[in-house]
């Protein structure tokens, strides 16, 4: 009886059979990985974050529940990659909307993606090596910790690695069934994290490193199947931003203003800080404010109104200038944040996950900082010498080193922070076991002067890679008890949001969102003296902030200074006529004082801009109009 071809040496050398070992491997990381997770999810139930939105996640549960209703995300081209926010959008259509179902999923793509580290550790680099890339990645602690938030990381790091054994299995076999594969995976991750994008560029660079004849033909021929892949995911995410704003927009326009936050003169790589732009957060409200203050920037810079396409490009146009102004400065904020992609510290630009730590048992045994910065501190110098001796030893690196290294300039292009680099933590860890192995091996069976040498590449870079104490900014320290702050306003625990934002303020004194926030704190708490104090300061660094302008009105307006009350008033509206609350306010003010057709007027004004205002229409009712 003849062979079948599939079954050549060839190919038996390629591939996985799952036996028996393999079955008891998988379940020893499923066991793990979902004990940890079903008890981190316990532990986040019951903790001041669960459910309770903001920042990226508020933006999120928002668009995703418009979504659901039958909306359209604002009739313009997408300022998000839209992927994640339409999975979210279909749990919320068929379960309702509640952080549950979302955390179920999460939890299921963390558990796959620890399974395909498993498989993919051990097609590189045996059983043993798969086995404990598996553990770790099952009890790695910010992927636990991101699988309970709402944001788009954990469905980013589950492409990666299916993406690598598809890319692996076309290069192996030559099928174009597989390019294609390869192409469809990437498009589904880049419409997930447009960063993703770039690493189509690893197909073509694999071919032309290939020996043998005829390469740039298989080159030219697999990368255009691998194109063909990508483009059958991304197109109709284009197609629709045509269709719905008339704007050419590959996938999203956030581009433009990311690279700008990252390469303005001002910018430290690490901080989401945008001169100029006004604050991001008031207690207990939260606007996207990158976008919306983006687009009035370029708009005002014009003199029209931009599409999404437009602003984007102004963006990138600004970001260029101010580069070109100080090259040399660029290139080093470049390299530095390729060095702090991965430093050993978890850089934050939403949530902490260190804060985790305060809510769940699980987070603050799995991570934590104690001079060493634990776990990524220990496993990224690891990795570094994972990477020496696979390459020394002949190991197939070149696909997931050529991923490693194009994704980390892509996100170093724009700025970094721990979670965009997550996705590649499964390529890490396999790298880093292997490194520890080989080691380990090298130590049992030969001499000193064969594993001293050896040995000093992790622990060059553990002192390299956790040098420097907190490197945090202090803009994000600030902002963390900000945004935690918030929540406890949300709650109406006003005393707890006080103490927050004082150390926001103690942290960084320049933060002007934490003025605003604390001086509708004080003003909640009934500390009017101090909310006057701290919203004069707020109104001192923006003073072109509607909302603060606001607030402060209305502080003014409970202490009975009507003439400073309407000041603000004024002032707000002149900032931003769409902002239904300082009408209001001022309405409320001219009644008191007897002016009632002024009230009246002021009611038909904001009916002008916003005819949905539901107390202007009583209100006008009630006075007749």
């Amino acid at each position: 009886m003849k062979r079948r071809k599939s079954s050549s040496p060839k190919r038996r050398a390629r591939s996985i059979r799952l036996d028996r070992s393999a079955w008891l491997d998988l379940a020893i990381i499923l066991a793990v990985a979902l004990v940890l997770r079903l008890i981190y999810t316990i532990e986040l139930s019951g903790s001041l974050v669960y459910g309770n939105y903001l920042l990226d996640s508020m933006v999120i549960d928002r668009l995703a529940a418009d979504i659901a209703a039958g909306g359209n995300v604002g009739g313009v081209a997408f300022f998000r990659a839209p992927l994640y926010i339409y999975l979210v959008a279909a749990l919320y259509s068929l379960f309702g909307q509640s952080p549950t179902p979302v955390l179920v999923l999460q939890m299921l793509l963390s558990l796959a993606t620890a399974i395909f580290t498993y498989v993919y550790g051990r097609k590189l680099c045996g059983r043993v090596v798969g086995l404990g890339a598996g553990l770790v990645i099952a009890c790695w602690p910010t992927l636990i910790y991101f699988s309970g938030e709402l944001m788009i990381t954990t469905l980013a790091v589950f492409w990666v690695i299916p993406f690598l054994l598809s890319l692996h299995r076309a290069v192996d076999s030559g099928s174009w069934r597989w390019h294609l594969i390869a192409g469809i995976i990437l498009g589904l991750a880049s419409i997930t994290r447009p960063t993703f994008l770039p690493l189509i560029l690893v197909v073509p660079i694999i071919y032309l490193l290939l020996a043998g004849r005829n390469r740039w033909q298989r080159c030219l021929r697999q990368t255009s199947i691998a194109v063909a892949g990508l483009l059958l995911v991304i197109l109709p995410v284009t197609v629709r931003n045509l269709i719905v704003a008339d704007d050419l927009v590959l996938i999203s326009a956030q581009g433009g203003v990311n690279f700008y936050l990252g390469n303005h003169r001002e910018a430290d790589g690490i901080s989401v800080s945008m001169p100029a732009l006004g604050p991001i957060m008031q207690a207990g409200q939260y606007q996207d404010n990158v976008w919306t203050s983006s687009v009035q920037i370029a708009e005002q810079d014009a003199g029209r109104k931009l599409k999404q396409s437009e602003v984007s490009s102004y963006w990138f146009k600004r970001g260029l200038q101010e580069m070109a102004t100080a090259p040399g400065q660029a290139l080093g904020l470049l390299l530095k944040k390729v060095y702090f992609f991965w430093h050993g510290q978890e850089i934050f630009n939403n949530k902490s996950p260190y804060y985790a730590g305060e809510y769940s048992l699980v987070l603050r045994f799995l991570l934590w900082q104690q001079g060493l910065n634990f776990p990524s501190g220990l496993l990224i110098p690891f990795m570094i010498l994972g990477i020496y001796l696979g390459w020394r030893r002949g190991l197939k690196l070149k696909i997931p080193l050529l991923v490693l290294l194009i994704f980390t300039l892509t996100v170093a292009v724009f700025f970094v922070c721990s979670r965009f680099r997550q996705p590649l933590l499964p390529i890490a860890a396999i790298l880093a076991v292997y490194g520890i192995r080989e080691l380990y091996l090298t130590i049992r069976r030969k001499p000193a002067s064969a594993w001293l040498p050896l040995l000093a590449i992790p622990v060059l870079f553990l002192i390299v890679l956790n040098w420097g104490g907190n490197v945090e900014s202090r803009i994000n320290q600030s902002q963390h008890h900000n945004v935690i702050g918030n929540l406890h306003f949300s709650r109406g625990d006003f005393g707890a949001a006080v103490l927050q934002f004082e150390q926001a303020l103690a942290v960084d004194p320049a933060n002007a969102q934490s003025y605003g926030s604390l001086g509708a704190a004080y003003a909640k708490s009934g500390r009017l003296a101090d909310a006057k104090r701290v919203l004069e300061q707020a109104v001192s660094y923006h003073p072109r902030s509607s909302s603060f302008h606001f607030n402060l009105g209305l502080t003014y307006m409970q202490t009975n200074e009507s003439a400073a009350a309407k000041e603000h008033f004024q002032t707000a509206l002149e900032l931003d006529p769409l902002h239904e609350m300082p009408y209001l306010g001022l309405a409320d003010i001219l009644e008191a004082e007897g002016e009632v057709d002024s009230a009246r007027v002021v009611y038909q004004t904001l009916l002008r801009h916003r005819p949905d205002s539901r107390r202007a229409q009583q209100k006008l009712q009630s006075l007749g109009q």
